[in-house]
């Protein structure tokens, strides 16, 4: 392990930032918040907020290259303590009070401080220094000074930034070329889904509205119950996000009491089709089908459940109708939409028309979309743990280089990616 001082004896600055007031068109300035930070330390500064500062602040939360940004508060643990590092299109930015500007002397490369912070001895001490308040992780400038980071000689700082910047841009490369291979496939599932039952021109004249073969069943809201007594059951209570189009996301359920007689008329049936009333443009609508995952589960009001006559439609084949670029065109362009958010309603729902054969053609149109999904649905499982397997190498080696474990004089790349194929 490597000589350690603590980051405050490295420093010429520690700030933080400025939030000013709303955009007045004379004063704006352009902002970073946490939320331009990756979680790889990266800073997005494509679309930072526009903020009215006084020129004083302009003046002081001015960035220079290679300034580095902590996210001083948070409510995620992943979040809190991301480290920024500026780069020439970030400089001359001003940033948010809830990140703290870290300023290195010449003494000290920032390039090496930053990887440092980025890493895993660095976070581990974050998380014993962070303190919580209403549910939010909370580091002063003052708890960041006190972090032990080693202070190898400035030469040797230099060699192990220059080793890691080579060796994230060719492992940053391959992440982005394995979400870049997610994202067709994404779209190559939603056109497989489209082609095989997307309705075409003939059949037009005969969709048939959902209503008239599903009954839609509201959700509960928590907030409206009365207030819990022994009369009370505990059960399982479906959150808009658990619903997910075409699967069910069941990893984190929430319980909800609420009176037995309630809960025995609300609780999900085998075959519902749950659909969200809520979310982003492109998620409106998207649906995914109940199987008593969990017994005697009810759900949110911001969810629908449609309870089709199993007699004239199979629930499978709702479901990913939703997810034809005819359906996707129905619910987006029949949503109420506000800044960034997109709502439907119980008739909208019920006014979705869809091409309506026999049930046994239904079941093979679904059995065959399912069929080819399934082998989309692996190739989807490797890449994403391949893109899993990257970050921890990733991390691993910047982890190991700045504390001594890697000497990056001998070191090669050979093996970083070694199982993770372009």
């Amino acid at each position: 392990m490597r000589r350690a001082t603590k980051l405050k004896y490295c420093l010429t600055t520690s700030d933080s930032g400025a939030w000013g007031e709303d955009a007045d068109g004379a004063h704006d300035v352009p902002v970073l918040r946490s939320t331009e930070i990756g979680l790889n330390g990266s800073i997005d500064a494509r679309e930072p907020a526009l903020r009215s500062l006084n020129p004083r602040d302009r003046a002081r939360t001015r960035l220079r290259e290679g300034d580095i940004l902590v996210v001083r508060s948070s409510g995620s643990d992943l979040h809190l303590g991301k480290a920024g590092y500026v780069r020439e299109s970030a400089a001359g930015l001003s940033f948010s009070n809830f990140l703290q500007r870290l300023r290195f002397t010449p003494a000290y490369d920032s390039r090496f401080a930053w990887y440092f912070l980025n890493c895993t001895d660095a976070k581990q001490q974050i998380r014993k220094l962070s303190s919580t308040t209403t549910g939010l992780q909370n580091l002063s400038g003052g708890l960041i000074s006190e972090l032990e980071i080693p202070s190898p000689p400035l030469q040797e700082q230099r060699h192990i930034a220059d080793f890691l910047d080579a060796e994230t841009t060719r492992i940053d490369r391959l992440i982005s070329l394995r979400q870049e291979q997610l994202t067709l496939l994404n779209e190559r599932s939603g056109s497989l889904i489209s082609e095989a039952l997307q309705p075409d021109k003939s059949e037009e004249r005969i969709l048939v509205k959902v209503g008239h073969v599903c009954r839609l069943h509201p959700g509960i809201s928590p907030s409206a119950l009365p207030k819990a007594d022994d009369t009370f059951v505990v059960r399982p209570y479906l959150q808009i996000s658990n619903v997910q189009s075409g699967v069910l996301h069941l990893e984190n359920v929430p319980h909800v009491a609420l009176p037995g007689a309630l809960a025995n008329t609300a609780k999900l049936r085998r075959g519902d089709v749950l659909t969200t009333r809520v979310g982003d443009p492109d998620k409106l609508g998207r649906a995914a089908v109940w199987s008593e995952e969990l017994a005697d589960c009810l759900f949110e009001s911001n969810i629908f459940a449609l309870r089709p006559d199993v007699n004239l439609l199979v629930p499978e084949y709702l479901a990913l109708m939703t997810r034809t670029a005819y359906g996707r065109h129905y619910f987006e362009s029949t949503s109420s939409k506000t800044t960034g958010l997109a709502s439907t309603n119980t008739g909208k729902i019920l006014g979705f028309r869809i091409p309506l054969p026999d049930v046994e053609t239904q079941r093979r149109h679904v059995e065959k979309v399912h069929k080819a999904l399934a082998g989309m649905d692996r190739v989807r499982v490797v890449l994403t743990r391949q893109s899993a397997v990257l970050r921890e190498r990733r991390q691993a080696l910047i982890t190991a280089a700045v504390t001594g474990q890697l000497d990056v004089s001998t070191a090669s790349g050979r093996n970083v990616t070694e199982g993770v194929s372009a």
